[in-house]
């Protein structure tokens, strides 16, 4: 079985109103495409993106609930071939996580996304803490997606850069800070997946780890007193262990479009941990391409079957 754990899909109905890009309002074509590609399962997921000049906010609590209205109506229809994670604002409130707890309720959903950050504001912030107690409570799968203007792309001129690097790059940012945040720690029951094959998690690991050595002062114990020098603010806690441990919960998609960058996604994470994807629609690279990028790996053949499927399979208990 090959699941393609990374797509989207929206309510045809909003071509009407906003701007949409055709292919993700087209479901028999994203139905006939993904069998043509030999894919088993598609995992469509709202990733509340707000495109310049939309005159809606993707992220509101009545466009939250017209989409999982859209979605659970789909994955009835579709005859396993479609699954679905709702969407949700991790910083939208108490109306806004009650929507989430009765979309997760419904059976229609096996997880949920969010945004890397939102208004600037990342996912290690204390406001959406609540988020994340009530994910933990519910063991829930959580997609970590880049909106479109991402905290890390203030600055960026080349909108190629932006999408491809910039928007990434966040979120390597926001998991790496709720690895230091200790959110992963205290929340064991989180399945945390890292779009864009982690933005780069994987290349920074060893430097998070050397980061992390360092939080209590330099190599000796730091100045006299245990406090940093002049009074300041005091250090942070020492993590219970090394990042890089940490991040061997995390999964992480594979569009990472690069066979080195797999690889090394592959070392740091494991093969248990890679989830194929594919991003289409919106991003239409053929599907061939990371497939091939797969099989390329010098994985066996079980390594290679979980990255394809198996992993998702076990992971939305399909």
């Amino acid at each position: 079985m090959i699941v393609d754990f990374h797509c989207h899909l929206v309510p045809p109905r909003w071509r009407e109103t906003r701007p949409v890009q055709p292919a993700m309002a087209d479901i028999e074509g994203f139905l006939e495409r993904k069998a043509a590609d030999g894919i088993d399962v598609a995992v469509v997921g709202n990733a509340m993106v707000n495109m310049p000049g939309s005159p809606f906010d993707n992220l509101a609590l009545d466009v939250v609930r017209d989409w999982n209205e859209f979605a659970a109506e789909l994955v009835g229809q579709s005859d396993g071939r479609i699954v679905a994670l709702t969407g949700t604002n991790p910083f939208g409130g108490d109306e806004m996580l009650t929507e989430l707890e009765r979309a997760l309720a419904t059976g229609a959903f096996r997880g949920v996304v969010v945004n890397s950050s939102v208004a600037g504001e990342r996912l290690d912030a204390q406001a959406a803490m609540d988020f994340w107690a009530l994910a933990d409570t519910h063991a829930a799968t959580v997609f970590v997606h880049p909106p479109w203007e991402p905290a890390s792309g203030h600055g960026i001129r080349d909108q190629r850069v932006l999408e491809y690097a910039g928007r990434a790059v966040d979120v390597a940012l926001s998991v790496a800070g709720l690895v230091f945040a200790g959110v992963l720690d205290r929340l064991p029951q989180v399945r945390v997946v890292c779009a864009a094959g982690g933005g780069g998690l994987a290349a920074l690991a060893g430097r998070l780890d050397a980061g992390a050595a360092q939080a209590g002062g330099p190599p000796g114990g730091g100045p006299p007193g245990g406090g940093p020098p002049g009074g300041g603010p005091s250090p942070p806690a020492p993590l219970p262990r090394p990042p890089s441990e940490t991040l061997r919960r995390v999964y992480v998609d594979s569009c990472l479009y690069s066979r080195s960058a797999l690889v090394n996604a592959v070392e740091v994470f494991g093969a248990d941990r890679v989830l194929f994807g594919t991003d289409y629609p919106p991003v239409d690279m053929p599907a061939s391409r990371g497939l091939d990028l797969v099989r390329s790996l010098q994985l066996d053949e079980q390594e290679q079957a979980a990255i394809l499927g198996g992993n998702a399979v076990e992971l939305l208990g399909l």
